[in-house]
């Protein structure tokens, strides 16, 4: 089983962990990974349990224009692979066959319906992460081999369920994914942004216009790039 508690800096995690996407053989990856972008730099230097996962996370997947973009500025050698990106080449690869998702709307049980997904797990409205992956543990029969985990509760409660119900599996026979909306994107719930808008990074613009409640997150996102922005600063001129 995968243990990873050092306390490497956020710009050490995203050289050595980060994933691109036509570098990869999906279906090799294994124990935890973390879609990240501008948000959940927030939520990495304020979120203690957050910044813990992170940590422990084998893979990372850059998820976000300016993370990029900055990333890029100091010689960092990254490429973006967005979410829903990222649930399509799974699909694509035959391997969410035998994948479970955790959480979620009630639309998602129409993937299992429709023989894309192996199980999905709704989860009762609970504050308590440890309730949360309790309860999702509680339906799962751990003597199957389960080769994903999809998990779908929102940043940062999925990763911090995702590290608490890791414990209770081979980190080495399972990948871990929490990946949010991008779910919703699949079962239709939520509309992308065109390719324009992606290309531009300006992806978020359309949703938040459709979904003004994104607004805190974008507000969290600013921050976000804020801290990053001042870390690599601080590790370029101080090393530190």
């Amino acid at each position: 089983m995968q243990q990873q508690k050092k306390k490497e800096s956020l710009s050490f995690l995203i050289k050595s962990r980060s994933v691109k996407r036509n570098s990869v053989k999906l279906s090799e990856l294994k124990g935890y990974s973390v879609i990240f972008n501008t948000e959940s730099i927030y939520y990495f230097f304020l979120n203690s349990s957050y910044r813990e996962y992170v940590r422990n996370c084998s893979h990372i997947f850059i998820d976000g224009a300016a993370l990029s973009l900055i990333a890029k500025m100091f010689s960092l050698d990254v490429e973006r692979y967005h979410g829903p990106d990222l649930l399509e080449d799974l699909e694509k690869e035959g391997l969410l066959d035998d994948a479970v998702l955790v959480g979620g709307r009630s639309e998602n049980k129409k993937l299992v319906e429709n023989n894309i997904l192996k199980l999905w797990i709704d989860l009762p409205f609970l504050q308590n992460p440890q309730d949360l992956a309790e309860t999702a543990l509680n339906k799962i029969n751990k003597r199957e081999s389960i080769a994903i985990v999809l998990i779908s509760l929102g940043l940062p409660k999925q990763e911090i369920v995702t590290l608490m119900m890791g414990k209770e599996f081979d980190l080495d026979e399972t990948l871990f994914i929490p990946l949010g909306a991008a779910i919703d994107f699949r079962t239709g719930i939520a509309r992308r942004s065109s390719k324009t808008w992606r290309r531009l990074g300006l992806e978020w613009l359309p949703r938040l216009v459709r979904e003004p409640r994104m607004f805190r997150r974008n507000i969290n996102s600013l921050i976000g790039i804020a801290f990053f922005f001042l870390h690599l600063l601080h590790k370029k001129f101080f090393n530190f």
